[in-house]
C-alpha cells in the first residue's frame, strides 16, 4: 500500500518504548561505569553528587531536550536539520558527524577488548589471575614479576603494547579478529535502521540493569565491600569550594548524556510527530544519571573489597616478615595486632628493627581507596584484579564482560546511527522520495477528481500546510512559500535551492492542487476546514483516509453524490513501482550501513598494532571534547538567538500541544550558553597552560605505566583533530555565501542578457 511505501521513505520506531530504550541505551555507557566512580573518589565522594545533580538540571536536561526537538521537528540527521534552519549552519550537522565519525573509529577497539576478555574467562584459572612462567620454566615472567598479573595480561597479552608511540609494530591478530566481530554485530544491528536497532535495543539496553543488580547483591556480600560503599557515601566537603569540583560535574553531565554527536536528533527524528519527547528527555536523563550512582556503588562496594584484600594482604607480609626477623612463634603476631607488635618490637628491640624499616610496607587503608583510577585501568584492571579474588570467578567474569560489551554495543547503536542518518537523508529524502511521488523525476501529474492522492503527500505535509495557515492566520498575510506568494497553485514554480526544500515545496504544490481541485466536490468541508488548523489536522486526514478507502459519506457525513461515485479512485504510480523504489531505498540502507562499518573497521585496525593504544588514548583524550563543546554551544545560540526561542516555542507547541515553562526558556537563553562558553574557556585555558600534551607510556623494565610528551607529529596530529570538526561551521557557512552570491551573480547576468536580446 501506499502508507507502507511511505514507511520505506522514512521508517520510525515501532512505539516510544523502543525510542527510550534506544536513547537509554545510547545514553547509558561505559562512561558510567568507569568515569563517573573516578570522579567521585577524586571530588569528596558523596559531596559531588551536590554538583552533579544541579548541572544535570541546569545543563543536561534542557539541552538534551532541545536536540530531541530538533531532531522530532525537522524529522531529519543532523546535518539535514541544521541545513533546514539555515544553509548557513549546514556545518554544525557536518561537524557532529565528523565528532561521530571520530568516536566510532577507536570506540568499537574497547568492545574488542571486551571480546577478548569473554573470551578468556572460559579457563579453569583466569590468565589474569597469575603470572606465566618464563621460557626456561624457572620464574615467572620478569615484566609481570615487577607489575601485576592483570596489568601484564592487558598491556603485554591483550595489547602487545610497545614503549612509545613512535615504535610501531605489526597488528595483534587476536585484537583484529575481535575488532572485526565487534563491527560485524554493529553492523547487524543497524542494518536495517530503526527497524533492526529498534528489537535490539530490548536487549542493550535492560541486560546490563541485570548483571549490575546480580553484581549490586553479590558486591556488598564481599569481605570488606561495605568499606568502599562508606568511602563513596562519606561527602568531603571541602571540595565544593574547588572549581574543578564544579567544572567535572558539568562536564560528566554533557558527555554522558551523549549530547553534541548528533546521535539524539538521528533517534528523534524517527518519532512521530506529536510524540511526547518532553517526557522522554526528562526520564532518560533521570535513568542515565541514576545508572551512575547505582553503579558508583556497585563499583566501589568492588573497590572496597579490593583494597582491602591488599590491605591484608600488605599486613600479612608485614606479619610474616616480623616472625622471621625476630624468630617469634606462628601464633605470637596476628593480623588485627601487626601494629601493636610493630611498636612493641620498636620498643624492646630497637636496634634490630632499625634494620627493617626500609623493608617495612606502609599498610594503610584509607590509601588504598584513595587510588583512584579511571578508563580502561578501571574495567580492565582494577575489576578483573578483583574478580580474580571472588569465588567462581569465571562465572563473574563473563557476566562483567558481557554487560560491558551490551554497554558498549549499546552506544554504538548510537553513534553509527549518528553518521548514516544523515547520509541516509541526503539520497532517500531528497532524490528518492521525490521519485515516488515524481514518477522517476518527471514533473507531477495534476491531480484531478477520479485520482487518488499519494499518501505520502499528506503524511510529510500535514505538519507544513498547518504551519502556513497558521502563519497566514495570525498575520493576515497571503500564503508563501521560500519567499514566493502563491495565489493560484498553477502559477506556482517549484524555487531553485537544496534538496530538502524542493522536496517539501513539491509535496505542499501537491497538496495544495488536490485541495483546489476538489474545493467542488466537498465544499461543505473545505468551507468549514478549509483553514487546516491545528485543531483540524485530523479534518484533513480524514480527508485522506476517505480517498484512500473510496468512502466519501466519511467525508460529507451523509450518501454519496452520484457524481462522485462514478470514478475510480487509482494511484497513477503502479504498486510494482513503488515497491521497486522502495527495494532500491532499502538495498541503499544497506549498502551504506555497510560502507561505514567497512571505513571505520580498516581504520580502526590501526588501534590493533603494538602503538594503537597510544593512539587511542589520543582520540579519546582530543578527538571530541573541544568539539562537542562548539558544536552544542552553537546549537543552543542558534536556537535561541538565530532560530528565534518564539519561534522554536511555537513549533513545541505544535508537536506537544502546549508551549515549554520558564525553566526551559531560561535553561536555553541563559544558563546553558553561560555554563558552555565557561567550560569552553576553561577548556583552552586548561590546554594552554598544560604545555606539551603528554601520555601514559608502558615501561615493561619498570612495570608501570610513565608519563611521556608526544612527539611533533603526535602534537601535529592532535591539532589536526581538535580543528577538523571545527572548523566545517565556518568551512560550510563561507561555501554557502559564495554559491549564493555566484547564483545571484548568474541570475544578474541572465536578466541583462534577456533585456538586450529584447
Amino acid at each position: 500500500s501506499t502508507a507502507d511505501m511511505d514507511k520505506d521513505a522514512r521508517p520510525s520506531w515501532d512505539n516510544p518504548l523502543q525510542f527510550v530504550l534506544a536513547c537509554v541505551s545510547y545514553a547509558v555507557g561505559l562512561g558510567n561505569v568507569w568515569r563517573f566512580p573516578y570522579l567521585c573518589q577524586m571530588h569528596g565522594g558523596g559531596g559531588f553528587l551536590i554538583p552533579y545533580l544541579l548541572m544535570l538540571f541546569l545543563e543536561g536536561v534542557p539541552l538534551f531536550y532541545m536536540e530531541l526537538a530538533i531532531g522530532q521537528k525537522m524529522s531529519l540527521g543532523s546535518i539535514g536539520a541544521w541545513t533546514a534552519i539555515s544553509p548557513y549552519l549546514g556545518g554544525v550537522g557536518l561537524a557532529s558527524v565528523v565528532t561521530s565519525l571520530y568516536l566510532c573509529l577507536y570506540y568499537n577497539i574497547i568492545n574488542a577488548w571486551s571480546f577478548w576478555y569473554l573470551f578468556h574467562s572460559f579457563q579453569s584459572v583466569l590468565p589474569w589471575a597469575e603470572c606465566p612462567i618464563n621460557s626456561n620454566r624457572t620464574r615467572p615472567v620478569e615484566e609481570c614479576e615487577k607489575a601485576t598479573p592483570t596489568q601484564y595480561f592487558f598491556y603485554r597479552e591483550t595489547l602487545d603494547i610497545s614503549s612509545s608511540i613512535e615504535e610501531n609494530g605489526g597488528v595483534h591478530t587476536g585484537q583484529a579478529l575481535c575488532l572485526l566481530l565487534a563491527w560485524v554485530i554493529t553492523y547487524l544491528f543497524i542494518v536495517r535502521g530503526v527497524k533492526s536497532s529498534g528489537k535490539v535495543v530490548y536487549f542493550t539496553a535492560t541486560f546490563p540493569y541485570l548483571v549490575l543488580i546480580i553484581y549490586l547483591i553479590r558486591g556488598v556480600t564481599l569481605h570488606g565491600a561495605m568499606n568502599g560503599v562508606k568511602y563513596m557515601f562519606t561527602p568531603k566537603m571541602e571540595q565544593l569550594a574547588n572549581p574543578t569540583t564544579w567544572i567535572n560535574a558539568a562536564t560528566q553531565i554533557f558527555f554522558s548524556l551523549g549530547l553534541g554527536f548528533g546521535s539524539l536528533i538521528a533517534f528523534a527524528s524517527y518519532n512521530q510527530y506529536n510524540n511526547n519527547f518532553e517526557h522522554q528527555a526528562i526520564i532518560v536523563s533521570l535513568i542515565n544519571s541514576g545508572t551512575s550512582i547505582f553503579a558508583s556503588i556497585v563499583t566501589f562496594s568492588i573497590y572496597g573489597f579490593k583494597a582491602t584484600i591488599n590491605y591484608e594482604n600488605c599486613l600479612e607480609r608485614t606479619r610474616l616478615l616480623l616472625l622471621n626477623t625476630f624468630n617469634l612463634a606462628e601464633d605470637t603476631i596476628t593480623i588485627d595486632n601487626v601494629f601493636e607488635s610493630i611498636e612493641k618490637l620498636n620498643t624492646t628491640y630497637p636496634q634490630q628493627f632499625a634494620e627493617l624499616t626500609n623493608k617495612l610496607e606502609n599498610c594503610d587503608l584509607e590509601s588504598e581507596l584513595d587510588t583512584a583510577v579511571e578508563g580502561a585501568g578501571l574495567a580492565f584492571i582494577v575489576y578483573s584484579e578483583a574478580i580474580k579474588y571472588m569465588p567462581l570467578s569465571q562465572l563473574w567474569s563473563v557476566l562483567y564482560f558481557m554487560m560491558l560489551l551490551l554497554l558498549g554495543m549499546g552506544s554504538m547503536l548510537g553513534n553509527v546511527t549518528a553518521i548514516i542518518t544523515p547520509l541516509r537523508d541526503f539520497k532517500v529524502v531528497s532524490h528518492l522520495s521525490n521519485e515516488l511521488l515524481n514518477d522517476g523525476g518527471q514533473s507531477p501529474d495534476i491531480l484531478v477528481p477520479g485520482q487518488q492522492p499519494p499518501a505520502q503527500v499528506f503524511s510529510k505535509t500535514k505538519e507544513l500546510i498547518v504551519d502556513f495557515r497558521r502563519r497566514q492566520r495570525e498575520e493576515h498575510a497571503p500564503l508563501s512559500i521560500n519567499g514566493t506568494t502563491v495565489e493560484r497553485v498553477s502559477s506556482f514554480q517549484v524555487p531553485r535551492g537544496s534538496h530538502q526544500l524542493r522536496r517539501l515545496n513539491m509535496e505542499l504544490k501537491d497538496t495544495l492542487q488536490f485541495l483546489q481541485v476538489h474545493h467542488r466536490e466537498y465544499p461543505d468541508w473545505l468551507h468549514h476546514h478549509g483553514s487546516c488548523t491545528a485543531l483540524n489536522r485530523k479534518a484533513l486526514l480524514r480527508v485522506v483516509k476517505a480517498a484512500q478507502h473510496k468512502d466519501k459519506a466519511a467525508i460529507h457525513g451523509g450518501p454519496l453524490h452520484p457524481a462522485v461515485n462514478k470514478p475510480q479512485w487509482e494511484l497513477g504510480i503502479s504498486k510494482n513501482k513503488l515497491q521497486s523504489k522502495a527495494y532500491q531505498a532499502t538495498e541503499y540502507c544497506v549498502l551504506l550501513a555497510g560502507s561505514v562499518c567497512l571505513f571505520c573497521l580498516l581504520l580502526g585496525l590501526g588501534f590493533t598494532t603494538t602503538s594503537g593504544n597510544y593512539w587511542f588514548a589520543m582520540f579519546n583524550d582530543y578527538g571530541a571534547t573541544f568539539s562537542l563543546l562548539f558544536i552544542v554551544l552553537t546549537e543552543v545560540l542558534t536556537v535561541s538567538y538565530i532560530y528565534g526561542i518564539k519561534r522554536f516555542e511555537k513549533d513545541i507547541e505544535d508537536m506537544l500541544g502546549h508551549c515549554p515553562n520558564w525553566y526551559w526558556k531560561i535553561a536555553w537563553m541563559v544558563v546553558s550558553p553561560l555554563l558552555l562558553i565557561a567550560l569552553f574557556i576553561f577548556y583552552i585555558i586548561n590546554y594552554i597552560q598544560g604545555g606539551t600534551p603528554t601520555y601514559q607510556a608502558w615501561d615493561k623494565e619498570q612495570g608501570k605505566s610513565v608519563v611521556t610528551e608526544y612527539p611533533v607529529f603526535g602534537q601535529l596530529f592532535i591539532g589536526l583533530l581538535l580543528v577538523s570538526s571545527v572548523s566545517c561551521v565556518p568551512i560550510t557557512a563561507l561555501y554557502v555565501y559564495c554559491k549564493k552570491r555566484k547564483h545571484g551573480h548568474h541570475q544578474k547576468r541572465q536578466r541583462t542578457v534577456s533585456t538586450v536580446s529584447a
